[in-house]
């Protein structure tokens, strides 16, 4: 984030966070694209349900800065080069209706034990500056993941 030109991103508001809508060529934001929603920026959420009452635009803009850690997932499948069959697949998975979606991978479940295992497996949505029980913790992924 550049202090005179901004994050160099126009984006747009979605349920789940902020859609980048276009990637400036200056300052230029390494590892983002067109079509990437940001869902948290250093661990505070953007979504619609987390920001009940909250202009978000104004949210994100007070959050963003140089060397922000941001949770994100692409809204476009990044490789383009599928089998029909595939994509066929793929579809019908994005288009089921999940009950919980890893709030950093958009991977989606239909019951909360799988979604739990898979986030202690891969370390999503860890907070290494968490200071708070176990059962807290857990409570924490539980509202990060549900859907709707």
């Amino acid at each position: 984030v550049c202090e005179d030109d901004g994050a160099g991103l126009e984006v747009s508001l979605v349920l789940e966070g902020v859609h980048i809508d276009k990637v400036c060529q200056y300052p230029g934001q390494h590892g983002l694209r067109v079509g990437t929603v940001i869902v948290a920026v250093d661990g505070v959420r953007l979504d619609h349900k987390s920001c009940h009452g909250v202009d978000r635009e104004s949210r994100f803009a007070e959050l963003v800065h140089h060397c922000a850690s941001l949770t994100c997932f692409d809204s476009k499948p990044v490789s383009t080069q599928t089998t029909e069959s595939e994509c066929t697949s793929k579809e019908t998975q994005d288009n089921k209706t999940w009950r919980y979606r890893c709030a950093q991978c958009q991977e989606g479940f239909q019951q909360w034990g799988p979604c739990l295992q898979h986030l202690r497996s891969t370390g999503h949505c860890r907070d290494d500056d968490f200071k708070g029980t176990q059962s807290m913790e857990i409570r924490r992924w539980l509202e990060l993941c549900m859907v709707g």
